[in-house]
């Protein structure tokens, strides 16, 4: 993910966060670089921060963006601001769930 990246990504988890009930308001996003150095090598963490007031969690920007669903629960769980939904989660993702899985039955 390159930080030209983060608009869409914020879209993404934007959209998920709505598809499972989870509120925007008073959250503040923000992405970041944090560049890890150990003697023969280093690595980038790249982290999309959401803060509420004087509370602030980070979440990695590669894996919300492979499951933005994930970072939008974790979110909702973390500040408290969770409203129930049904059978969003498929929903979000635009796909059926499997013959005779929890989220089939659900959606029904």
């Amino acid at each position: 993910m390159e930080p030209k990246d983060w608009p869409a990504l914020k879209a993404r988890l934007l959209e998920a966060m709505e598809a499972v009930g989870v509120p925007a308001d008073g959250l503040d996003f923000s992405y970041a670089e944090d560049l890890v150095g150990y003697p023969g090598g280093g690595y980038t963490n790249k982290l999309i921060t959401v803060r509420c007031g004087n509370a602030s969690e980070q979440f990695c920007a590669v894996l919300t963006e492979k499951n933005p669903l994930v970072a939008a629960v974790e979110i909702g769980r973390l500040f408290g601001t969770r409203r129930r939904k049904t059978g969003a989660g498929a929903a979000y993702i635009g796909k059926a769930a499997p013959a005779g899985s929890r989220k089939e039955n659900d959606q029904r």
